[in-house]
């Protein structure tokens, strides 16, 4: 059975830049470009298919 999704996209978005705000900010890492263009590219193609997944769960129960 599909993963029931218990809340929004937006909301997942804000509490995941919380959690990247917080840790930059713990670590004040000076050169950060490169780790945080790694973890731009594993996260948009999470969202991708979590995005996906939402799509085709709606169009199941259509």
């Amino acid at each position: 059975m599909a993963h029931f999704y218990c809340c929004s996209l937006d909301y997942r978005i804000f509490k995941l830049k919380q959690v990247i705000d917080g840790w930059i900010n713990y670590f004040r890492v000076t050169n950060m470009k490169k780790v945080t263009e790694q973890i731009d590219a594993k996260l948009l193609s999470r969202f991708r298919v979590v995005i996906w997944k939402q799509i085709n769960l709606i169009v199941k129960f259509i």
